[in-house]
């Protein structure tokens, strides 16, 4: 392949250019069918990504057992690579659900667990002996619980808020613009009131609630969410939330695609209970509702954090059913003009009233973390946990959330399922709002662990990797390996230019600015 690819290199500047996206039309339902092969390639691929990145700040740092000239054992970087190259084997399984029976898949779940284990391991062991830190359940200071969280990912101008156990005690963290850690206190005692802080308003209706911090507000009753605001105080829906059930038959390659007439077979809605308060107190709100329907059982929680520019939706479902697709439905208050998602290694755009034959045919996209609506009037913006199939068109958006398909996997999508969307009401565009940053923040998590030690770090808060650009996308932080020199790859995701000035604490390299959507490898000196 490499020598066939060779000899076509000097005919490039005569090849044509396709200057658009590569839909698939009878591929529509793969982002849907068996969420476990996405929750597994999602999870992973994370794991791997943050033992890159504590490695690469190991070696930085001067600590020789992690340098990858030590010989007569595997190093880390070593057995990374062998991860890499077993995720994306299996990765095949994800991108295309339909092309293996149910034995494959069940032989894949060792596998996919095996793979996450090394990879946290690697990551874990880096970091405790980098920070001095406990297992997740060691022994805790005398002096009262003295932890630390590490950021692996740039998420946003945000606070993150982490649950401490055993106590389940939460704490506000300033945002960090970059990769670092944090080190604090817990003492049981109450804290300051947090920036932004979640206030909850019963309303005279019995059951109504209104959760609001400044940055996003949701009213909630019996039928779930009924209205968003962002801080302007613009109306998002024009009607609550629904969860919608579909017929989704009659495909002849059942686990790739959706039938094209689901919307005209509705078979009703999920009915949900009276939500019940799980928890009320400055850091977090969370409401939770119960439902049948079918076979299947479904429960969903909304939660709004202190300082979140979202709410989140935790769905967990015990799906039974076959040949149906579950959404989520909201009907908008203004008309959308055009949508934005992510995609690998760009944004798509598409108009939300399709005109012509190939923009009505692809009604359905597949989303890998984020989706933003554009009307005239700020918008609104989807994210998700992994990829989701989404259907926009004028009014309407929809949310594929899970499937029935029988073939050639008749149980692909049935058991409990549990998954995670943050709704994102917007005063402007998706990129002045900074979405995908948004999406980080809601899909990396904090690694949080004890320090067995009541000495106090100094300083209390560090900085490995500043990153001070939103509109730029941290994607590889790869350490020193095999003779190769360390690099970083990073996306400029804004149809501006984008400044690198900041770099050069870190490399050589001649830094000229990045052009809208690029993709850059830049390489890392050594020097600390």
């Amino acid at each position: 392949m490499r020598s066939w690819l060779q000899e076509l290199e000097p005919l490039v500047p005569t090849l044509p250019v396709w200057a658009d996206e590569l839909y698939l039309e009878l591929h529509r339902g793969c982002a849907t069918t068996h969420p476990d092969q996405k929750r597994h390639n999602r999870t992973a691929e994370r794991l791997l990504l943050e033992a890159e990145r504590v490695l690469w700040w190991a070696q930085r740092m001067g600590r020789r057992q992690w340098d990858p000239a030590v010989e007569g054992r595997l190093c880390p970087a070593q057995r990374l690579q062998r991860c890499w190259q077993t995720l994306l084997f299996h990765q095949f399984h994800d991108i295309l659900p339909g092309t293996a029976t149910g034995e494959v898949f069940a032989q894949l779940e060792n596998q996919w667990r095996r793979l996450r284990r090394q990879a946290s391991h690697v990551r874990d062991q880096v970091l405790q002996e980098l920070l001095g830190t406990a297992p997740r359940d060691g022994p805790r200071s005398a002096a009262g619980d003295h932890w630390v969280a590490v950021q692996l990912q740039p998420a946003g101008p945000w606070p993150r808020v982490v649950r401490l156990p055993p106590s389940q005690q939460h704490q506000v963290l300033p945002p960090m613009a970059g990769v670092g850690w944090w080190w604090f206190q817990s003492t049981g005692e109450a804290s300051a009131p947090p920036l932004h802080p979640v206030r909850i308003h019963q309303a005279a209706t019995p059951h109504h609630w209104q959760l609001d911090n400044g940055l996003c507000t949701v009213r909630c009753g019996p039928e779930g969410v009924l209205q968003l605001f962002p801080p302007s105080g613009r109306q998002v829906l024009e009607q609550p939330l629904a969860l919608g059930r579909w017929r989704d038959r009659g495909e002849y390659w059942d686990a790739w695609d959706l039938a094209p007439d689901h919307r005209q077979h509705s078979l009703g809605g999920v009915t949900l209970g009276q939500p019940e308060l799980l928890e009320q107190n400055p850091c977090m709100v969370r409401l939770r509702w119960r439902g049948a329907f079918g076979q299947s059982r479904i429960s969903m929680t909304v939660c709004l954090a202190a300082g979140s520019p979202y709410v989140e939706l935790r769905l967990s479902v015990n799906w039974r059913q076959v040949h149906e697709l579950l959404s989520l439905d909201a009907d908008l208050a203004q008309p959308a003009e055009r949508w934005a998602a992510d995609t690998s290694g760009g944004v798509i755009e598409r108009p939300a009233r399709p005109r012509t034959a190939g923009e009505r045919s692809r009604w359905h996209c597949a989303v890998v973390s984020w989706m933003a609506l554009l009307q005239q009037q700020g918008g609104l913006a989807v994210l998700v946990d992994g990829p989701q199939g989404i259907h926009v068109q004028d009014h309407r958006l929809s949310v594929a959330l899970l499937r029935g398909a029988t073939w050639p996997d008749p149980g692909a999508d049935r058991g409990w399922w549990r998954q995670r969307l943050g709704l994102m009401p917007l005063d402007g565009g998706w990129c002045e709002s900074h979405v995908p940053a948004a999406a980080d923040h809601l899909r990396w998590p904090l690694w949080l662990r004890p320090l067995p030690s009541a000495q106090r770090p100094d300083p209390a808060r560090q900085l490995w990797f500043p990153w001070p650009e939103y509109t730029q996308r941290l994607l590889e932080l790869r350490p020193t390996e095999n003779g190769r020199q360390s690099q970083l790859t990073l996306q400029q995701l804004a149809p501006c230019r984008g400044r690198l000035g900041w770099l050069r604490l870190f490399t050589d390299a001649e830094l000229k600015p990045l052009q809208p959507w690029e993709i850059r490898s830049v390489p890392l000196s050594d020097r600390v």
